[in-house]
């Protein structure tokens, strides 16, 4: 939890019509899905303002508001020139007050099922914060910071690939220990342009990391194995082929209830069942136990973890229906991810 008037001053802004409390427990930017105790972002949008949202935000709980102006509504207004530059500078404040590892995953695909099984394995040992849904651009990962509990030792986010110098904007602020790169193909080519330039972009991330870091890597990628003598950090390799320090083999994908496998670790074999969907699957639960192994959390606690990780809204879903079974993938398509699916 946060002060606002400590951050009012961190801003050096006026705090309108200041009322307690003045606790704050996290930052959203959608008035509709606020939470008690949380700051509105006042963010301007090619459509709507959020500016005109402020009384909604208030009956749902708000405790304060990031303003560019003043539009008569509610208390505890943080009245600043751009929001969005607030926003970064709040989120700057926040992550260099608190101690805690931040480890970031990008790539092509699979971010955020990666994110959500590592993160379930690292709460087995430390008290973790995983950001919420696909929170990875230049709004998502600043509110993510803003809403990471003050006792927290480890921190997981996602990060946006789609742009080289927004993905390295992102790593300045979230000052990674620990990393991810789950994939490189043909996502955000309109973009990008080539799947070689997507790796150049996803490799910032492990660029930012510290020479005592630690990097998972997809080894299935040559765009990335290229790339790996750059690695300044401890590099611990993931994918489906046996060169790679974790791998999946025995993969069974023909239970609804989700996939089984058998893990191949530096420190043995792991059985591991989860309630998700999709062979590739496999892949990504091994890229989690690879670097959950590097953070000191052994395989099969880790798959013990990840069994509990629910389906994801929209990600090989599987949902019942008056006439059978629906299977929900509609999150979003590149060839590489429709084919797996």
């Amino acid at each position: 939890m946060w002060d606002l008037r400590e951050a009012a001053e961190v801003l050096e802004a006026e705090l309108i019509r200041p009322k307690p409390p003045f606790g704050v427990k996290g930052a959203c930017a959608d008035s509709r899905r606020i939470q008690p105790g949380q700051i509105f972002v006042a963010l301007p949008g090619q459509k709507h303002d959020g500016h005109d949202f402020l009384a909604e935000a208030f009956q749902r709980g708000a405790v304060g508001a990031l303003v560019s102006r003043d539009p008569g509504i509610g208390h505890n207004l943080i009245l600043v020139p751009e929001v969005k530059k607030a926003l970064w500078d709040l989120a700057r404040w926040r992550r260099e007050s608190l101690d805690f590892i931040a480890v970031g995953i990008t790539g092509s695909f699979g971010k955020t099922t990666a994110k959500e099984l590592l993160a379930a394995a690292l709460s087995t040992a430390y008290r973790t914060f995983c950001a919420p849904e696909s929170y990875n651009t230049e709004i998502g990962v600043p509110l993510s910071l803003l809403c990471v509990p003050s006792n927290t030792e480890i921190g997981v986010f996602e990060l946006a690939e789609s742009d080289p110098e927004e993905l390295r904007r992102l790593c300045e602020l979230l000052q990674p220990w620990a990393g991810m790169i789950t994939a490189v193909g043909p996502a955000h080519l309109a973009l990008l342009g080539t799947v070689e330039k997507a790796a150049e972009t996803v490799w910032a991330l492990a660029e930012a990391l510290p020479e005592e870091g630690v990097l998972a890597l997809s080894w299935d990628f040559h765009e990335l194995r290229a790339r790996v003598e750059r690695c300044d950090g401890f590099c611990l390799r993931f994918g489906k082929t046996e060169e790679a320090d974790f791998f999946p083999k025995a993969i069974r994908d023909d239970d609804p209830q989700g996939i089984r496998f058998v893990a191949e670790t530096p420190a043995g074999e792991v059985p591991v069942k989860l309630r998700l969907l999709g062979a590739h699957r496999a892949v990504l639960a091994c890229g989690a136990m690879a670097l959950a192994w590097g953070l000191g959390i052994p395989g099969k606690r880790a798959a013990m973890a990840m069994a509990e990780v629910p389906a994801l809204p929209h990600r090989l879903e599987l949902k019942s229906a008056p006439f059978g079974w629906i299977l929900d993938d509609s999150f979003n398509a590149n060839p590489v991810s429709v084919q797996a699916a």
